[in-house]
């Protein structure tokens, strides 16, 4: 069976199944970095959608917090994979409630993922250009910025509402190819979302990573599909 190896050039080796992965670094010019669930802890949107905005919207009603989520977690199902989904505007109008003032009162909440602040230094000294990449609203990213300095960690950020189209929709690539002159086979791509590694994957990007503990206070997913790690921690200890 073959064995993990570590090295100290620039490729990193890892496991899906049984064979043996290779990246090599060299050939990198591109970092796309998913933020939320990659570099920042998904817990803060766990949190605010399953149990922030389920409490307020109770509140707003004058129902129980049961009833509350019976109404509220379908109606978020049904619009996943679409851009209403991640918007602010949407839900605002929806559920009636100011959301951007909610995740304001909650900012406190916003946090790094293990060492991931590390890896976006580690990709700068390695000379690279690294995107944020996310489906998160402007007005969210805003918050999170304030909270964390993400967009001082990398060379550009780019929002999903930019394009109008999700990352889980091809013609967001397309519009960002259009936008970036980027080469896919020297771009890497890191999300914890197996349905935007698949529509990166399709575009025509080649390296691909997924992140298995995008919360920190949850246990790992499974990735079936596509190379993986627990998180960018991984990457530093490991794989450069």
């Amino acid at each position: 069976m073959l064995k993990k190896r570590k090295i100290r050039n620039n490729n990193f080796y890892f496991f899906m199944t049984s064979n043996l992965i290779n990246i090599d670094w060299s050939s990198i010019d591109n970092i796309f970095v998913d933020m939320d669930g990659t570099i920042l802890d998904l817990a803060f949107d766990n949190f605010f959608w399953l149990e922030a905005i389920p409490k307020k919207y109770a509140n707003q009603n004058r129902i129980t917090l049961e009833e509350s989520k019976a109404i509220l977690f379908p109606n978020f199902k049904s619009k996943e994979g679409y851009l209403e989904w991640y918007s602010i505007d949407y839900w605002s109008e929806e559920l009636q409630l100011d959301i951007y003032s909610i995740k304001w009162e909650y900012k406190n909440r916003i946090k790094y993922l293990h060492r991931a602040k590390d890896f976006l230094k580690i990709c700068k000294d390695m000379n690279k250009n690294i995107f944020l990449v996310t489906n998160a609203h402007p007005r969210t990213l805003e918050i999170k910025n304030h909270m964390t300095s993400i967009e001082l960690m990398v060379d550009r950020s780019i929002s999903s509402f930019d394009y109008s189209f999700p990352k889980e929709n091809i013609e967001f690539w397309n519009s960002l190819n259009k936008d970036t002159y980027f080469d896919p086979s020297r771009t890497i791509f890191i999300d914890d979302n197996e349905a935007m590694l698949k529509s990166a994957k399709n575009f025509g990007i080649t390296n691909l990573l997924g992140i298995r503990t995008p919360d920190s206070g949850k246990p790992a997913n499974h990735i079936l599909n596509f190379n993986s790690v627990d998180g960018l921690y991984e990457i530093i200890d490991k794989y450069i």
